[in-house]
């Protein structure tokens, strides 16, 4: 079982490869990074989950004006891994928005070499990421170092 800091980290890894794959596709997505630096400060307690909802929300409202389904995909599953701060069963939303991406990309006699390639490539990278330990490599926003979820502090 992977602990909340390799979770985080793995989807954050993952958000990064997404988003770089969808500028290469279409530079007008680049003010996503806006939204993937918010929640990123949200994760070290930089900010409040107040600030970086609205961020996440954007994604994905984002990824519903987007009419390229493969695009509108990448774009969601970017948002499921920004929301895994939130909560780590995000990152099985951040799978199959990516898979389903993958899936309207490839031909359908290629789809479970796709598929076992892209689950093969998560299971590496969780890897790698348990080897850096990644509770000691940023600081981590009190909310996750004490494994709650987070709150909406009103003002």
């Amino acid at each position: 079982s992977s602990s909340v800091f390799e979770v985080i980290a793995w989807a954050f890894l993952s958000v990064d490869r997404i988003y770089q794959e969808l500028c290469i596709i279409n530079a007008i997505y680049t003010p996503i990074n806006d939204s993937i630096e918010t929640v990123k400060a949200w994760s070290k307690g930089l900010i409040t989950m107040r600030i970086a909802k609205p961020a996440i929300l954007s994604v994905h409202r984002l990824a519903k004006e987007t009419k390229n389904v493969c695009e509108q995909a990448l774009i969601h599953a970017i948002g499921q891994g920004l929301s895994v701060v939130h909560t780590t069963q995000h990152a099985l939303g951040l799978c199959c928005y990516e898979i389903t991406a993958l899936l309207h990309q490839g031909s359908s006699t290629e789809m479970d070499t796709i598929i076992t390639h892209q689950i093969n490539q998560y299971s590496q990278d969780l890897k790698t990421i348990r080897l850096t330990n990644p509770r000691y490599q940023q600081p981590w926003a009190s909310f996750i170092v004490q494994n709650r979820k987070p709150s909406i502090r009103r003002s």
